[in-house]
């Protein structure tokens, strides 16, 4: 018996998550690279948007100025830019 390794594999998981790389935020069209700034974190670069269909939950999934991929409630956007000025 493998230790460690998970009874599901990664393909069957697929099916509940629903991407997307365009999202609409108050009025505006955030597509994949459009600068947002979060909540506490400060300013990201938007990747995705998350629908988990199960579930009804919902995240975007950013790129911080480090290039870490980091994950957020819609809710915690607090701004889209429209000038990209990431520091690096």
């Amino acid at each position: 018996m493998r230790r460690g390794k998970s009874v599901e594999k990664l393909d069957d998981l697929g099916w509940k998550f629903e991407r997307s790389i365009e999202w609409k935020h108050n009025g505006r069209l955030v597509e994949r690279g459009t600068e947002i700034s979060i909540v506490k974190n400060g300013r990201m670069k938007f990747l995705e948007h998350v629908v988990n269909s199960a579930t009804g939950a919902e995240w975007i999934n950013c790129v911080d100025k480090n290039k870490a991929i980091r994950s957020f409630r819609p809710e915690q956007v607090k701004r889209v830019h429209y000038k990209n000025k990431l520091r690096s």
